[in-house]
């Protein structure tokens, strides 16, 4: 197979990190075969991987023929002893990753039926025959996409590691998927959420504990979709008035946190005017110019030609309840950042704080399609030049100080998010501008930046990504930088994004 210009071209473009669906699947009960059928089983069991790669290409031909696209050659197939991991970087199929695990399931179900073996049906492995039973993890997110040795594409990230854990629980036969893949998939195909069973809070290696879902479509060849024993099975989702868990700001940390999220105890029955408060966490941002960009997007001179308001924090998930009536986030805390949201979630957050505040909605929703209506006096999400003028912060650095101080990152978050507003602020006194979670912004992706000067830049009028800014608490520190960019489909989730608002400041 000839090398991929796809994901050639996916390096290049996103500085190694690229978004991957992941599929893991290993061979059940392969160890306790002898070495000589051991081996007859590996290459049935690659064979029977190719099949299924050459299925889903021509299931998806009418996505890929117009577009350069050879699933095969543009995916990442990475054998791993008794098992693979295949990457999917198509951003443009939500469920290219589980067709992928349905398909190799009925090929191997329907090799299986072609013996009878009756120590191979009662134990589900033998020594007399090639026969095997497989179980598959499924994952999505952020991965470092690069070339090893020998010049093959790789990859490595924790997307691929959460792909192998969630298949560690799963039976022969079995599907199961971390919740940013259940997510992603949910989202964007309709009537899909019947096909899964939730397991809650269940503990993974490293004692982690994450939601896991099960795929249990009763159509399915070879799928087995009953339950899994010692799984708990999930209980109804957080009412709207539940209360969450507080997460207390880190003894000796860095930073000021200022009212209110210092003084008000979670458990405080009080009323909250969360319209108040969000005012009084507002920071005035000036007017101004600066340089924006990178040598990757280009460089170009913008000028912020009107003052603004933003929010010293970001969005916690105890202001996200309290406004939509739900808490999204994986790793729950009333001050932690809310994450698991989609920009759709994010826009709709800013429309019906607005709507409590007595403003004008700045977005306007029909299907998946949004306009924005910068002469609205409402909440928003900052445009790209606005974020990141304010991450800057007055200044002409990358960082507005030593990353360990103003951010958590992959190297101090111990895998997760951290409450807001505990890290140094900037010139501007906003926290957590960088780290923690990446950042919606209105605009549309676009690759290169215009060369021409531009005044108050809002990004293309159409696209198919949305850019996100700050990088998160698992990332490497060459994301944490003002100028880094990243993208994203407006209705994909993660548990890495998060959101921060703005508000105009009429002169």
């Amino acid at each position: 197979m000839p090398m991929s210009p796809y994901l050639q071209d996916k390096m290049v473009k996103a500085n190694c990190l690229c978004n991957m669906q992941v599929a893991f699947v290993d061979i059940v009960s392969y160890s306790r075969r002898k070495s000589y059928r051991q081996v007859r089983v590996i290459h049935a069991f690659m064979k029977t991987i190719e099949e299924a790669l050459t299925s889903i290409a021509r299931k998806y031909i009418d996505y890929t023929q117009n577009i350069d696209v050879h699933i095969r050659r543009d995916s990442v197939l990475l054998p791993s002893g008794d098992g693979a991991a295949i990457g999917f970087p198509f951003d443009f199929v939500p469920d290219m990753h589980l067709s992928f695990a349905c398909e190799l399931l009925r090929l191997v179900a329907e090799a299986n039926k072609q013996f009878s073996c009756d120590v191979f049906l009662e134990q589900g492995w033998c020594n007399c025959h090639d026969g095997f039973l497989l179980r598959c993890g499924i994952s999505q997110g952020t991965l470092i996409l690069y070339k090893d040795l020998n010049g093959n594409f790789n990859i490595a990230g924790d997307t691929v590691n959460m792909a192998a854990r969630v298949m560690d629980l799963a039976d022969a036969g079995q599907i199961f998927l971390t919740r940013e893949a259940h997510t992603q998939i949910i989202d964007l195909i309709h009537l899909m959420e019947p096909r899964f069973r939730r397991y809650s809070q269940v503990v993974i290696k490293h004692d982690l504990t994450i939601d896991i879902y099960q795929y249990i479509d009763e159509g399915v060849p070879g799928l087995d979709g009953s339950l899994r024993p010692g799984l708990g099975l999930a209980e109804d989702a957080l009412a709207a008035n539940d209360e969450l868990p507080f997460e207390s700001p880190t003894a000796g940390a860095t930073g000021i946190y200022l009212t209110p999220l210092e003084e008000k105890p979670l458990d405080d029955k009080a009323p909250r005017d969360l319209v108040k408060e969000l005012r009084d966490r507002l920071v005035n941002i000036p007017k101004g110019e600066f340089s924006m960009g990178n040598d990757h997007a280009g460089r170009v001179s913008v000028e912020i030609a009107y003052p603004f308001w933003m929010d010293r924090y970001q969005i916690t998930q105890e202001d996200y309840a309290e406004v939509m009536g739900r808490n999204p986030s994986q790793f729950v805390g009333a001050h932690l950042p809310v994450e698991n949201i989609s920009w759709f979630d994010a826009i709709a957050f800013c429309n019906k704080l607005s709507d409590l505040s007595g403003l004008e909605a700045v977005y306007t929703v029909v299907g998946k399609e949004a306009t924005i209506d910068f002469s609205a006096n409402g909440y928003r999400l900052p445009t790209e030049a606005e974020w990141e003028y304010c991450c800057r912060g007055g200044g002409l650095e990358d960082r507005y100080g030593s990353l360990d101080e103003i951010a958590w990152y992959n190297g101090n978050s111990e895998g997760k998010t951290r409450t807001v507003g505990i890290k140094g602020a900037n010139g501007f006194g906003l926290h957590d501008m960088l780290g923690n979670v990446w950042e919606w912004c209105n605009d549309w992706y676009q690759r290169h930046y215009p060369k021409e000067r531009q005044v108050n830049y809002v990004g293309p009028e159409s696209g198919f990504e949305r850019v996100l800014r700050g990088g998160s608490w698992s990332d490497l520190p060459d994301c944490i930088r003002s100028s880094f960019r990243h993208r994203k489909s407006p209705l994909s989730s993660e548990n890495t994004h998060g959101l921060r608002v703005v508000l105009p400041l009429r002169e």
